[in-house]
């Protein structure tokens, strides 16, 4: 048990970049093959271990480290290893004590004990990651909007992981305001939003700002500021209370603003390039954001053709996870 205990702490590292996934542990130098077979071993040695001193058990590896993790709130190996050893054994002699008091004289199975305790937990943590699954990206329920009186009621939309949603309809129909509720610009006058399947109501504004990017119609007149700079402003929410830029930072810039073939303004003033040039650096700007929510209205009103269609299609291939995975709405 003890050599168990001494291997699983030894192969911590190459566990957690198993996590991951094959293709990318194999990329950080994981040997697959070798890792499989040390697993296999390992863990039919400790269930030997433990069923010799407890008798078969159920549900006890499937429901214990789920437990672990909502608990300790991680998933690194070194935490989460010793909090199964210590979870495990103590939902086991828990359930052995159980076994053999509660129906006394009569013992009965622990194995019937665990099944009927972990059970349930593993349906919870089933429907629970069937539920956040569901819940990713943007929802609305019953979403009410306008300006002072409702304009669009009962709105129910979902953007889902990888998908573009474009809301389509007349001048004046409430596309735009539906938009600025969204990114709460405008106040909402009922029902709720909820990102990644949390309310934002809730959420903090850095916090939001992690995850929702935008750009609008509205017309902005900063001072003597390049459009380099306008780009920039995209990593505000990963920087420190100065606002000062890593070199990483700054290489996501120039990829945002190669993105939408802006190199020939990156360097002007962004009050003197024309309306089209502008908004493609407000598009690179919500690039560089990196977030999981694009907010966009009428991105590309101010473009020419050629603009038009690189942009829908690069910003479609974002959508779907080919250049940047993120979720669109776009009006």
């Amino acid at each position: 048990m003890l050599l168990g205990v001494c291997v699983s702490f030894l192969l911590a590292k190459p566990i957690s970049a198993y996590q991951m996934g094959e293709a990318y542990a194999r990329n950080m130098g994981v040997r697959i093959g070798l890792l499989r077979v040390l697993l296999i071993l390992l863990s039919s040695i400790l269930s030997a271990c433990v069923t010799a001193f407890a008798g078969p058990i159920s549900f006890v590896g499937i429901a214990v480290p789920h437990l672990v993790k909502t608990l300790t709130k991680t998933a690194r190996p070194l935490l989460l290893i010793p909090g199964c050893f210590l979870g495990g054994a103590v939902i086991t002699l828990f359930c052995d004590g159980i076994a053999r008091t509660v129906f006394a004289p009569t013992e009965i199975s622990i194995s019937s004990v665990t099944a009927v305790l972990l059970v349930p937990v593993v349906l919870v943590m089933m429907l629970k990651k069937r539920r956040g699954k569901l819940m990713s990206g943007l929802q609305t329920d019953n979403l009410t909007v306008g300006y002072g009186s409702p304009l669009v009621k009962e709105i129910s939309l979902c953007v889902r992981p990888g998908r573009v949603l474009t809301l389509i309809g007349p001048n004046g129909c409430g596309k735009s305001t539906i938009l600025k509720s969204v990114t709460r610009q405008l106040k909402i006058m009922g029902g709720s939003i909820f990102l990644g399947g949390q309310a934002m109501e809730t959420m903090k504004e850095a916090e939001i700002a992690k995850k929702l990017a935008m750009v609008m119609t509205e017309h902005i007149r900063p001072e003597l500021m390049t459009c380099r700079d306008i780009v920039a402003t995209g990593r505000y929410p990963y920087t420190g209370r100065l606002g000062i830029l890593t070199e990483a930072d700054w290489q996501k810039v120039e990829e945002a603003i190669a993105f939408v073939h802006a190199e020939d303004v990156a360097v002007q003033d962004f009050n003197k390039v024309s309306d089209g040039q502008r908004q493609r650096i407000m598009l690179a700007r919500a690039i560089c954001q990196e977030t999981e929510i694009l907010v966009l209205d009428e991105p590309t009103s101010y473009l020419d053709i050629r603009y038009k269609l690189d942009i829908l299609s690069g910003d479609t291939a974002a959508g779907k996870g080919e250049k940047r995975g993120s979720h669109h709405v776009t009006a």
